[in-house]
C-alpha cells in the first residue's frame, strides 16, 4: 500500500499512539486513557482513506486542497500535537514517580538498634565480690545465698547473688567449706552448714528471751525470722504468719539509729516473706528471708544473705493458682501449717524438711524463679 507523506506520518503516529498504551517506562506508570484509543482508530482509518494523496502540501498548494482534505490535514496535525503532549506528560509522570520514590526512601528512619539501657546494668565492685560470687550453695533443706555489693553514687547496686543456682528444691549437697557472711546471724544455735554467719545478732537482740535469734533461726524452721527493728530497740523475731511477711515488708534501719548500743543492727535491712508463687499448684508456697548489712562508708559496701524454702503441703491451701489471689488469711494459714507439719526437728540447727513436703516438677521450677526474683 502506498501513501503520501502526510498520510504515512498520520499512520505512523497512530501506530505509535496505539502501542504506547501497552509499553510504559515504568511498571507503575499509567497507560494512555481509553478515550485516546478511539482517536487512534480514527487516525488509522483516516490514513487508509488518504493513500492516493501523494504530494507534499505547501502554502501555495493549500488553495487547491478540498475542504474535506483540509479538515483531515488539521486533524492529523492536531493528533500529532496531542501525541507530543502525551509524551511530555508521560515523561513528567515518570520524573514525578522517581522523585516520590527518592523522597520515600529518604523519609524512612534508619534501622533502630535496640540496646539495654546502661542504668539496667549492675555495677559490681570490691574484693568481697570475687570471693563470694557463686558461693551460694544448698545444704540441708533451705537454699542460702551470700555475697556482697557496693552501692554506687547513681543509686545502682550490683548484687552478687548467683543467678544460675538451683534454688529452693531442698536437695542437699556436699559442702567442703561454707563461705562466711556478715549478714547472717552467727552462733552455734544457727545452721551454719551452708553459710557461716558472722553477724552478732545475739548482742543486738531486744530485751526478752523471745527475741533471741535462737528462737527464729535463719534456716526458717522456727516459723519466724529475726529482724532489726527500725525503732532502734534492737532485733526481734517476726512470725511468717504475721502481716509484715504477707506484705513482704522491708525493715530498714536509718543512720541515726543504733549509733551506740546494739550496733550489729546498724545498717541492716531485713525482709521476710510468705508467698504462693504464680501458677504453682494450690498446695505450694514459699517462705523466704533476705537480710542486708551495710557499712558506714560512702558509698557503702553491703553484705547480703538470702534463704528460701519451697513447700508442698499435704492439702490444698490456696483457692487459686494466681499469686495475686492469695489473701492474708490463706498466707497466714499456710505459714502456721508449715511450722506445725513440714519439718523434722523444726526450730533447731539440724532441722530437715519432710520428703513428702518437697516441691517437684513444674512447681519447683516456678518456685525457683520466684525465689531468684526475691
Amino acid at each position: 500500500m502506498q501513501c503520501n507523506s502526510a498520510a504515512c506520518a498520520a499512520l505512523a503516529l497512530a501506530m505509535i499512539f496505539a502501542c504506547s498504551g501497552e509499553a510504559t517506562v515504568d511498571d507503575n506508570m499509567p497507560s494512555l486513557p481509553k478515550s485516546q484509543g478511539s482517536e487512534v482508530a480514527s487516525l488509522v482509518e483516516l490514513a487508509a482513506d488518504d493513500t492516493n494523496f501523494d504530494h507534499t502540501l505547501t502554502a501555495g498548494d493549500k488553495s487547491s486542497v478540498g475542504d474535506s482534505q483540509q479538515m483531515k490535514l488539521e486533524q492529523i496535525k492536531a493528533a500529532e500535537l496531542h501525541v507530543k503532549k502525551s509524551e511530555m506528560q508521560f515523561k513528567q509522570s515518570e520524573l514525578h514517580h522517581k522523585t516520590l520514590v527518592m523522597q520515600l526512601k529518604q523519609s524512612l528512619p534508619a534501622p533502630e538498634v535496640l540496646r539495654r539501657p546502661e542504668d539496667q546494668h549492675e555495677e559490681l565492685k570490691g574484693p568481697d565480690l570475687a570471693e563470694m560470687m557463686g558461693q551460694g550453695r544448698r545444704g540441708g533443706d533451705a537454699l542460702m545465698t551470700s555475697g556482697s555489693f557496693t552501692m554506687m553514687s547513681s543509686n545502682r547496686a550490683g548484687n552478687s547473688e548467683d543467678d544460675e543456682e538451683d534454688l529452693g528444691s531442698g536437695q542437699s549437697s556436699e559442702i567442703k567449706q561454707a563461705p562466711s557472711n556478715n549478714a547472717k546471724c552467727a552462733g552455734d544455735k544457727q545452721d551454719q552448714r551452708q553459710v557461716t554467719g558472722t553477724l552478732d545478732c545475739d548482742s543486738a537482740a531486744k530485751s526478752g528471751n523471745i527475741n533471741r535469734p535462737k528462737n527464729c533461726l535463719d534456716n526458717l524452721s522456727s516459723g519466724s525470722f529475726w529482724n532489726c527493728l527500725t525503732s532502734g530497740e534492737g532485733g526481734a523475731c517476726a512470725d511468717f504468719s504475721g502481716g509484715p511477711a504477707a506484705a513482704r515488708q522491708a525493715f530498714v534501719t536509718e543512720k541515726n539509729t543504733y549509733t551506740n548500743d546494739k550496733q550489729a543492727c546498724r545498717g541492716v535491712v531485713t525482709k521476710g516473706a510468705v508467698a504462693h508463687p504464680h501458677r504453682t499448684g494450690k498446695k505450694i508456697g514459699v517462705l523466704a528471708l533476705k537480710r542486708i548489712k551495710c557499712d558506714d562508708k560512702e558509698p557503702p559496701t553491703c553484705a547480703v544473705f538470702k534463704t528460701a524454702v519451697c513447700f508442698k503441703a499435704d492439702k490444698e491451701m490456696f483457692n487459686s493458682i494466681k499469686e495475686q489471689d492469695a489473701n492474708k488469711k490463706e498466707l497466714k494459714a499456710f505459714a502456721e501449717y508449715v511450722k506445725a507439719n513440714a519439718w523434722i526437728d523444726g526450730g533447731t540447727a539440724n532441722a530437715k524438711l519432710k520428703e513428702s513436703w518437697r516441691c517437684t516438677g513444674t512447681d519447683e521450677v516456678l518456685a525457683n524463679g520466684w525465689i531468684k526474683g526475691f
